[in-house]
């Protein structure tokens, strides 16, 4: 079982924003905030993708979102083609988004992306994370994913970093996309 962690910092604390643990199975996590959700591809093909329910704290009123959960079946792991939009989502990075976090623990792990929210300008930080799974040797799906991603930011003026794990079978790209 290997592990890639995306880490987040505000130059005073490092916290955990996502990660992804591949094995026969591959899981993913988003763990900012208070979000409680995974997505999960399994060796026999089966995606599964659950938002636990969660509080979230707005304008000082708390609010419960209930529970989400659906199943999809994909290719089967073992004979993986073409390109996966494993997990994506957005996230607030701004000041008060760093008092409630757990910080990291510096536990070991396979791979490590620390990235430093001060880098990203205007009034919110935020931060768009993508997760692709790309076919174990295909560099025609992995130069479709760079360009769609490098496209995207250029749309939205916004800066792309990209990191490529080829250790992994099928191949892991994890962007990061932000205002610069």
């Amino acid at each position: 079982m290997k592990k890639i962690i995306l880490l987040a910092t505000n130059g005073n604390k490092i916290f955990c924003l996502a990660w992804l643990r591949i094995g026969k199975d591959i899981y993913g996590s988003l763990t900012h905030h208070n979000v409680k959700m995974h997505r999960s591809y399994h060796k026999d093909g089966n995606t599964h993708w659950k938002d636990e329910k969660y509080n979230s704290k707005i304008e000082n009123n708390t609010f419960n979102i209930n529970g989400y959960s659906e199943t999809e079946k994909a290719t089967p792991l073992d004979h993986f083609k073409g390109r996966f939009s494993f997990l994506n989502a957005g996230a607030r990075l701004d000041k008060d988004c760093f008092t409630n976090v757990i910080e990291y623990s510096g536990k070991k792990t396979d791979k490590l992306i620390l990235f430093d929210t001060r880098v990203i300008t205007g009034k919110q930080k935020f931060v768009n994370i993508y997760f692709d799974l790309i076919e174990f040797n295909s560099y025609k799906y992995l130069n479709d994913c760079i360009k769609e991603k490098n496209r995207i930011a250029d749309r939205e003026n916004f800066a792309s970093d990209i990191h490529c794990f080829f250790e992994f079978k099928p191949w892991v790209v994890v962007t990061l996309l932000y205002k610069k």
